[in-house]
């Protein structure tokens, strides 16, 4: 219930993995929790979820299943939802995944990547005029793996590629404080990602943030 008076909207990522070629395990319930989703409803809050998932969820006033480039007013922000290719996944529609755009009331902008492989390509349209950008720090694609054999590049390669891609004036490191994936087997570390922002702390033009559990930033905008 803290949690959930601290949260105006839940924006879900993604849910269930509708790839019949994976394990039930495959879920990707770390992402969207139910019991969560129940008290937002229950206070009348806003939640959205990617369409595909409406045979997991009941219908209920409160609760929007997004689709590609769909905009959602909300009171005190305006939400606009794109479907991207997960991580480590060949086929984009293996997993409903949304990442989300928010402009605030006072026309701020915060884009959300979540598991988004923003090293594909895909429909998701570069962001040029960003206030603060949630962006996975490491283990985007099997293409920029310390071994990969293409030799693409590593995981600062990605993350600089990635901050070109979508220009911002604050880069918060995501993909970092999952409790169900271990360092390694599912999220990055925070040894990792401190790694990424000291090798591009003068080149990259713009405030890096790395953030823990309960704390917060007030960002200059």
């Amino acid at each position: 219930l803290g949690l959930v008076r601290c949260i105006d909207v839940l924006l879900v990522s993604h849910y269930v993995d509708h790839y019949h070629g994976h394990a039930s395990t495959w879920w990707h319930t770390d992402h969207c929790d139910t019991g969560i989703v129940s008290l937002m409803r229950e206070a009348g809050k806003g939640i959205i979820l990617p369409a595909g998932n409406e045979n997991y969820f009941e219908k209920h006033e409160h609760t929007i299943f997004s689709g590609d480039d769909q905009l959602i007013s909300l009171p005190g922000m305006k939400v606009t939802s794109y479907a991207g290719p997960p991580v480590y996944q060949d086929n984009p529609s293996e997993t409903p995944l949304r990442v989300y755009k928010v402009v605030t009331g006072e026309g701020n902008t915060i884009f959300f990547t979540g598991d988004f492989d923003y090293i594909a390509k895909s429909s998701v349209p570069h962001q040029r005029d960003l206030d603060i950008l949630f962006l996975r720090c490491g283990g985007v694609s099997p293409l920029y793996d310390d071994q990969n054999p293409y030799d693409l590049g590593d995981d600062e390669d990605a993350f600089r590629l990635g901050t070109r891609e979508f220009k911002t004036k604050y880069v918060i490191a995501g993909h970092l404080g999952e409790l169900s994936h271990p360092p390694g087997g599912g999220r990055e570390s925070y040894a990792a990602a401190f790694k990424i922002f000291t090798k591009f702390a003068e080149t990259l033009n713009l405030n890096q943030l790395i953030l823990f559990w309960g704390e917060k930033y007030h960002c200059e905008i």
